[in-house]
C-alpha cells in the first residue's frame, strides 16, 4: 500500500489523470493514465497503404497523428471558408449601405 500512496501523492496535482473505481477486497482500484486528458478517444481510421505513407510524410518529428490531423482539419476549414467567400463574391448580388 505504501507504493500506491507514494504514486498518488506524486500525482496529487494531476488528480484528473487518476481513475478510482469500485473497491475490491476493501481497497480502491486506482489507475493512472497520463494520456487521459489529451488522448481520451482512441479511434481507428482505416486507410490504404499509400495514404498512410503520404500521411506519415506530412508528420513532423515529435508530432502526433492526432496533432497532424487537427492541423489538416484547420487548414481545410480555412480553405473552405476562402472558397465560399470567393464564390459569394463572384455570384452574389450586393447592395450599397446608405451611410
Amino acid at each position: 500500500m505504501a507504493p500506491l500512496k507514494k504514486k498518488i501523492n506524486a500525482t496529487a496535482s494531476l488528480t484528473h489523470f487518476l481513475s478510482i473505481s469500485e473497491k475490491k477486497w476493501g481497497k480502491p482500484n486506482i489507475s493512472y493514465n497520463p494520456y487521459k486528458a489529451y488522448m481520451e478517444a482512441n479511434k481507428r481510421i482505416p486507410v490504404t497503404e499509400s495514404v498512410w505513407i503520404d500521411l506519415s510524410s506530412l508528420k513532423r518529428a515529435g508530432q502526433t497523428y492526432s496533432q497532424l490531423l487537427e492541423e489538416m482539419i484547420e487548414d481545410r476549414k480555412k480553405a473552405r471558408l476562402f472558397k465560399d467567400m470567393e464564390q459569394i463574391e463572384k455570384d452574389g448580388e450586393f447592395v450599397e449601405f446608405p451611410w
